[in-house]
């Protein structure tokens, strides 16, 4: 989950490459539907042996009461 749709690529890149664990950089990113509602889809690849990943990140907005 993140907070708004303006840390969907920063959050992504965090994640290490399960390859062989260097940075990755945001390659695409789209909006997926979901049972639980849309998703932020990313295609991330790593920066140094070119692995690919997917990962989905949910956009959950800081309600006030």
């Amino acid at each position: 989950d993140v907070s708004s749709a303006s840390v969907v690529e920063t959050r992504a890149e965090s994640e290490p490459c399960l390859r062989c664990a260097q940075p990755m950089r945001a390659v695409e990113h789209t909006t997926a539907e979901s049972p639980n509602g849309l998703l932020r889809s990313v295609k991330l690849q790593c920066r140094d042996c070119g692995a690919t990943r997917q990962i989905y990140l949910r956009i959950v907005g800081n309600y006030l009461n």
